[in-house]
């Protein structure tokens, strides 16, 4: 799959880039954006991070015909926000409280995403299907009463009660790339005139 970074993007430049092959964009800030990717046949990722937030604008663009072609990301979501509020969880409940019926957000979030990432065996409770569920305590809180994974039970109300996993230790080697250590983070001040060149 390849997945398109092109907020703003319309058109003419908008169905070029789709022809080179990008099926899905989670850039959409706007109702009207998502609207024609939509209407050109890609796939919407619906965003809502702890930065960028696009739920409320975009959600009303869902529909009990065209919902298949929608699924939620985070895109980014920090620590404090995920311990705090969850992560897709808290967009499934943000998105039912925005209107949406609660069976499509959870489609959204489950079977959806499974699909569009080819991952045959995961995203639904069916025949040969990996075993990973969640039993919430109801349809508009959702929150996870148990959660089973690959059939095994693993987590009561928020507690991890499954097997203990012995820790990997650190992953040095696994990409043939120099380690960064804290310097390589630092800006170094440059006479007057010199640009330093950061994301706005």
């Amino acid at each position: 799959r390849v997945d398109g970074h092109s907020p703003g993007l319309t058109g003419k430049s908008l169905s070029a880039y789709i022809s080179s092959g990008v099926i899905s964009d989670h850039e959409s800030t706007r109702i009207e954006e998502a609207r024609e990717k939509l209407k050109k046949g890609m796939f919407v990722m619906i965003r809502e991070g702890t930065s960028e937030k696009n739920l409320k604008a975009i959600i009303p663009l869902v529909n009990n015909k065209n919902y298949s072609r929608f699924f939620f990301v985070t895109d980014d979501r920090h620590p404090q926000d995920l311990t705090r509020e969850g992560s897709i969880n808290f967009i499934i409940r943000k998105a039912i409280s925005l209107g949406l019926n609660p069976v499509t957000a959870i489609k959204m979030a489950t079977i959806n995403t499974s699909e569009y990432f080819r991952l045959s065996r995961l995203g639904a409770v069916a025949p040969g299907y990996q075993a990973d569920i969640v039993i919430l305590n109801n349809l508009k809180d959702i929150k996870p009463k148990m959660v089973f994974r690959h059939g095994e039970l693993i987590a009561v109300d928020g507690e991890f009660v499954g097997k203990k996993v012995k820790p990997m230790g650190m992953v040095r080697g696994s990409v043939n790339v120099r380690w960064l250590h804290e310097d390589d983070f630092k800006i170094p001040v440059r006479p007057s005139g010199k640009k330093i060149f950061v994301i706005e």
